[in-house]
């Protein structure tokens, strides 16, 4: 399994509800710099889990889109997905 969340509090919550190491959650998947390096810290899998933040394109945010950091985690799932093919993807 591979998570990754930028907000401590909300790793210490995957920790206690998945089991997941917390030093084993990923901080920042924009640190996932290269294909290369997803390609060897994510391990492969069948199904990916993701989500972004919803401001950047909803209408209680400033619906700055792509423009908005937030919005580019978009982007960073589908590396993931180009590197490591899932079969089923829900995001």
């Amino acid at each position: 399994m591979f998570a990754s969340e930028l907000q401590q509090d909300l790793r210490k919550l995957y920790h206690l509800n998945y089991g997941i190491p917390y030093e084993e959650i990923n901080s920042d998947i924009t640190l996932l710099s290269s294909d290369s390096i997803i390609r060897r810290q994510v391990p492969d899998h069948d199904v990916l889990c993701a989500g972004f933040p919803c401001q950047p394109f909803s209408i209680s945010g400033k619906q700055k889109g792509f423009a908005d950091t937030r919005g580019t985690m978009f982007f960073e799932i589908c590396r993931i997905i180009k590197e490591k093919n899932p079969i089923f993807i829900t995001i």
